[in-house]
């Protein structure tokens, strides 16, 4: 009975708070709406502000006014309610952070958009998502949301020249770093100098087996430096040169001590060994169309359009050329590259190249989830195309949220009748989380998806990266 009394005295104090800040929010609103497109804020905000931010698009897109209440919303609620509420979003950018930029930028897929973070942001989803350095909070933004008008970002193909020492000079150690006492077999002989030609051969292949490529392929460079100008040694030097630096991470490097061998002329001993040092390079550049036609000398096969025909292809080729058509994703091209390599009476398939046609059976027969599936799931039960695609937290707490405003308005209309206001809000608030479940179920099954190609052309990475050092 104590319990009882104390709601019905504590009710009405919260319904006039919540008029009063319903009121509040209206005025200001309205007053936001009416404010004409040409006049700045007295706050003096700049274009960061969402307001001012749709008062600078082009002409050719206005803003609407139901983008002018959002954004509105958002920043009333950035500005007012959150700074005493607490900061308790987990992640980054905040909701009403990306409710703004979504809304502000896409329209109608901004406020899907909108709708569909709002019901994942209950604290159980952060392990589908990369976590910020410095503050833990689940990195979200608005352009990996997206499911028409420009492309995600794949994070998948690595930019030409992005290695890890790209700009960096290929200096040659001092000759204070020249080898000293560091092991016997380094100590050259009584009639031999230092900075002869082989002690810094010597020198060059001990640091080159203890891992240290990029100053190995510096003291290579030196005894290149020292050599004849044309002394066929040159090019096996220039060789172990790009090896080195192919080694160490360096593609953009090891491909110009390359090309200059390759385009004048080598002997055949050398050009199978140049080629496929060339082929890796592009790979690992992201340049796979580069690396397959790398071995169309003499043979015509532009793209391996027609991946069935017959094509005589070494091992080394084949699994080169497969390993660029799965960095592409196309995976029945690579499976069918590869069976190529293999003769009925020959050996079986690689170490290697069975794991390649491994990850391209994956790619053909993989665990995708489709779009139209999610989609059509959480139409019929709101959530369900969530959990079909791996998301079950948050397909429960879109089941949850929705039928909730479901009964709360179905309870105001029973109540008061069409002219129920709690009936529309909660009506309003259904309507908009229903179809933002609808969106987020899609986009969800995209998402499964390309994380799984994102698996399967990283572990051809790894197979790639293993070539590097043995060529």
């Amino acid at each position: 009975m104590r319990l009882h009394v104390a709601s019905e005295v504590r009710m009405p104090a919260l319904r006039s708070a919540a008029v009063r800040i319903a009121l509040a929010f209206l005025a200001s609103a309205s007053a936001a709406l009416c404010t004409p497109p040409g006049i700045a804020r007295a706050d003096g905000a700049g274009v960061d502000h969402p307001a001012a931010e749709l008062r600078a698009r082009p002409p050719e897109h206005p803003p609407r006014e139901l983008e002018r209440v959002l954004t509105f919303v958002f920043g009333f609620y950035r500005t007012c309610i959150s700074p005493l509420d607490g900061a308790k979003c987990g992640y980054t950018p905040s909701c009403s952070r990306f409710g703004q930029d979504a809304i502000g930028r896409h329209g109608l897929q901004g406020l899907l958009m909108t709708s569909d973070r709002l019901q994942r942001c209950h604290g159980c989803s952060g392990s589908f998502y990369v976590h910020h350095p410095g503050s833990g909070l689940s990195l979200d933004p608005v352009a990996d949301n997206r499911l028409w008008g420009s492309q995600h970002a794949t994070y998948d193909e690595p930019r030409a020249g992005s290695t890890t020492t790209r700009g960096r000079s290929l200096s040659v150690p001092d000759q204070a770093q020249a080898p000293t006492a560091v092991g016997d077999s380094l100590f050259p002989s009584s009639h031999e100098s230092y900075y002869g030609e082989k002690a810094i051969k010597r020198f060059a292949d001990h640091l080159a087996g203890r891992g240290d490529h990029f100053r190995a392929a510096g003291e290579y460079e030196r005894l290149l430096s020292i050599l004849p100008q044309q002394d066929p040694r040159g090019i096996g030097v220039r060789y172990q040169i790009a090896r080195n630096l192919l080694c160490s991470g360096n593609a953009e490097m090891a491909a110009s001590y390359l090309e200059p061998l390759f385009a004048r002329g080598l002997p055949d001993a050398w050009t199978p060994k140049v080629r496929r040092g060339l082929a890796l390079c592009d790979l690992i550049r992201g340049r796979h169309a580069e690396a397959r036609r790398r071995f169309d000398t003499g043979r015509v096969r532009a793209d391996l359009a027609d991946s069935s025909a017959a094509i005589s292809l070494s091992r080394d080729e084949g699994e080169i050329i497969a390993a660029s058509l799965l960095l592409e994703k196309r995976w029945r091209e690579a499976d069918a590259t590869l069976m190529s390599t293999m003769d009925a009476t020959g050996p079986p398939l690689s170490p290697v190249a069975a794991t390649l046609r491994e990850l391209a059976a994956a790619g053909m027969c993989g665990s995708r989830k489709s779009e139209t599936l999610a989609g059509v799931l959480s139409t019929l039960a709101p959530g369900a195309g969530k959990i079909y695609a791996g998301r079950t937290a948050d397909g429960l707490f879109s089941f949850v949220s929705i039928a909730f405003c479901t009964w709360q308005a179905v309870d105001g209309f029973d109540r008061s009748g069409s002219g129920s206001a709690k009936g529309w809000v909660f009506g309003g608030l259904a309507t908009g989380l229903y179809a933002g479940n609808i969106y987020g179920s899609i986009l969800s099954a995209r998402i499964h998806n390309r994380e799984f190609e994102l698996e399967l052309t990283a572990r051809a990475r790894t197979v790639i990266a293993g070539w590097s050092c043995d060529f």
